[in-house]
């Protein structure tokens, strides 16, 4: 490691650099806005000059214009926002100082919590560059410092292993309601046929926002069998090192339903590039609403990471609007899948494939953590869970004459398991086959039209009852897979007997709709 001079002799800045991916900026300019395929780094250097002074900022924009030929933008952005972060803490003693010191170091790591250890590494990181470089600003004895002292490395896996719950992995109760409810939201229009397959694909895929970002029509494939129906696969651009460069793919089967959707999706978007673009395969399969000038040549209408992420997140807290927000990120999802497939029995190498990574070590926490424990369920508390899931989202009838499909008495879904009376619980608004599991997949979906008077509590206790042999016979995972079905089950049951007890009150429809009909019982609110 070089030494720095004694005197500060800020650098020369080249009028022009190129990045590692191709993109050029002037490192002189106050404020960066450097845009690679899909990926956008932004940095303003004014707040940095009045926090340390304009010779010490001119030496990181050196430090920085460097590592950006080598690196990844978002190495850099990483750099720059943690440096950020310890320049505000410690501008005073930096400008009293006139340059960065071993105490100042020092002491901006000890007054880091443990979730931000790991900010002193990615500083150290970049004052090591900085002093390799043979830049002024930094003491000697902060030079000896960085050489010997050992850092902590960004601890992601604690999140996996500790079962957090903001930031971790989805407990199976929370991954079955998010699969419920982005369903019912996109079959009642609260989201677009984009948006729910974006969303879909992140939980079956576990990809990263920027292979989203660069993913492009051409990447769906159905492929023919000919001794077996139509198989889905769409090829995932790999993101090694941080970069995406599309020379690399990951092939990834899709389940039959999604992936038919996601085929007949990319081929609407590529007709939408018709006269646009020279070969409308090589269209983006979730484009920007309009092109970006700064972008690479072919990479004009991709959404950058950012956006795919920040969308991802967005649209999620949509979805999940009535109740309390899980914040669901693309992390969130990748974890719950390492997750899951670790308690499936998957080792860590099949694990590393469905990640995309390219050695075990950070997929070696998915099969040491403990799997999260199981609790009872009684009816009081599913009487609870229904109430905070809110998941049922059908229309309650008072007889069958109101059912949508009233007349045909295929539509009844019935169960001659339980323990009841009548074994009928209300119809099916869905003309054709379906292939759910009914009746325990009814009470989560917005098609099913219950009985005001059918038999809930006793189909409620039928899963009850399964999901507590499932528990004594040692399938806690299998289990917990119910937890969802009872929840909405519940609700539906405490629903129609307030609405038995006139405490539920109904909305009627307009009768003034254009066909001229309508609802005498229409939806319970």
């Amino acid at each position: 490691m070089s030494r720095a001079n004694p005197g500060l002799q800020p650098p020369t800045l080249p009028p022009k650099v190129i990045s590692r991916d191709g993109a050029e900026f002037d490192p002189r300019s106050n404020v960066w806005a450097v845009r690679d395929p899909v990926s956008v780094f932004k940095a303003d250097f004014g707040q940095i000059e009045d926090l340390i002074g304009s010779g010490l900022a001119k030496c990181l924009k050196a430090t920085l214009a460097s590592l950006f030929q080598r690196s990844s933008s978002s190495h850099v952005r990483n750099c720059f926002e943690r440096f950020q972060f310890f320049a505000i803490q410690l501008s005073e003693r930096i400008k009293e100082t006139g340059q960065i010191t071993r105490a100042i170091f020092l002491d901006f790591r000890a007054s880091l919590p443990r979730p931000r250890e790991w900010y002193a590494t990615t500083v150290a990181v970049l004052l090591r560059e900085w002093a390799d470089l043979g830049y002024d600003g930094l003491s000697s004895d902060l030079l000896e410092c960085l050489e010997e002292i050992v850092l902590p490395k960004n601890d992601s896996g604690h999140l996996v292993l500790s079962h957090d719950r903001k930031r971790g992995p989805l407990t199976e109760f929370e991954y079955q309601f998010c699969w419920a409810i982005l369903d019912n939201a996109h079959q009642a229009g609260e989201i677009d046929d984009t948006d729910h397959l974006l969303l879909s694909l992140g939980v079956v895929l576990g990809s990263r926002p920027i292979q989203f970002a660069a993913m492009r029509v051409c990447d769906v494939h159905a492929v023919d069998q000919p001794d077996g129906p139509v198989r889905y696969v769409v090829d995932v651009p790999r993101a090694k090192n941080r970069k995406v460069s599309r020379t690399e793919f990951k092939e990834r089967p899709l389940p039959p339903e999604l992936g038919r959707a996601l085929q007949q999706y990319a081929e609407a978007t590529s007709r939408r590039f018709c006269g646009i673009l020279d070969d409308i395969a090589q269209a983006p399969l979730f484009p920007a609403l309009v092109p970006d000038g700064t972008a690479p040549l072919g990479w004009e209408y991709h959404q950058t990471n950012d956006g795919i992420s920040l969308h991802i997140r967005e649209t999620w807290k949509t979805v999940l609007a009535d109740v309390d927000s899980l914040g669901v990120s693309a992390r969130r999802l990748r974890y719950t899948l390492g997750t899951r497939a670790a308690q499936e029995g998957y080792d860590v190498f099949v694990i590393a494939e469905m990640l995309d990574h390219d050695t075990t070590t950070s997929t070696r926490v998915y099969v040491e953590a403990t799997p999260a424990v199981t609790t009872r369920i009684n009816r009081a508390l599913a009487s609870k869970l229904g109430a905070l899931a809110k998941v049922f989202r059908g229309r309650i009838i008072s007889s069958e004459s109101e059912a949508t499909r009233g007349a045909d008495r295929s539509s009844r879904i019935e169960d001659y398991r339980i323990d009841a009376p009548s074994h009928t619980m209300g119809n099916c608004a869905q003309e054709g086959a379906c292939f759910l599991l009914a009746p325990v997949a009814c009470y989560t979906c917005p098609l099913f039209e219950p009985w005001i008077d059918g038999p809930h509590e006793a189909v409620l206790a039928s899963m009850l009852a399964e999901r507590e042999r499932l528990i004594e016979a040692g399938e806690p995972r299998l289990a917990a897979i119910l937890d969802l079905q009872i929840a909405a089950a519940a609700q539906v049951a405490d629903m129609c007997k307030a609405a038995a007890a006139g405490l539920l009150v109904w909305e009627e429809e307009d009768e003034d709709e254009e066909d001229g009909e309508g609802s005498t019982a229409g939806e319970a609110s």
